[in-house]
């Protein structure tokens, strides 16, 4: 292929292939990870895997409850070699944490999607959390 044919080769697989997917996330910004995916702290080799919903107790929409309830999302957080589970939780408090400080960084649980409705189950692979690391 001569050069000129390879450079047009080159140029329509950059305007027509899309964009690559960075698998990375920045500070100070919200994202979402799904289950079973990982992402990393750009220029870092901090990185974050939502490993699985422990349990989800979230009052179903359609259902008059007392208590909003609690969903527990379990996450891997690597970094320097060193690995670490955390479990957050949607509701937070000291009991239930929704924000912990681990290996360097604090990870924040902002929400947990989809929302819980009366008589359908959820799952596993659905669910997406929104995340926010500082």
């Amino acid at each position: 292929m001569n050069n000129v044919a390879f450079r047009a080769a080159v140029l329509c697989l950059a305007l027509f292939a899309g964009p690559i997917s960075a698998q990375t996330f920045a500070l100070n910004e919200s994202f979402a990870l799904g289950v079973g995916k990982t992402l990393q702290l750009i220029d870092s080799n901090f990185s974050i895997k939502f490993v699985r919903v422990e349990y989800d107790g979230r009052c179903p929409t359609g259902v008059g409850c007392i208590w909003q309830g609690d969903a527990a999302v379990q996450f891997e957080i690597e970094a320097d070699g060193s690995a670490q589970l955390i479990t957050l939780h949607t509701v937070g408090g000291s009991h239930m944490p929704g924000t912990m400080e681990v290996l360097g960084h604090t990870v924040s649980l902002l929400s947990l999607a989809p929302y819980p409705r009366w008589q359908t189950i959820t799952p596993p692979e659905a669910y997406v959390a929104s995340l926010y690391v500082r």
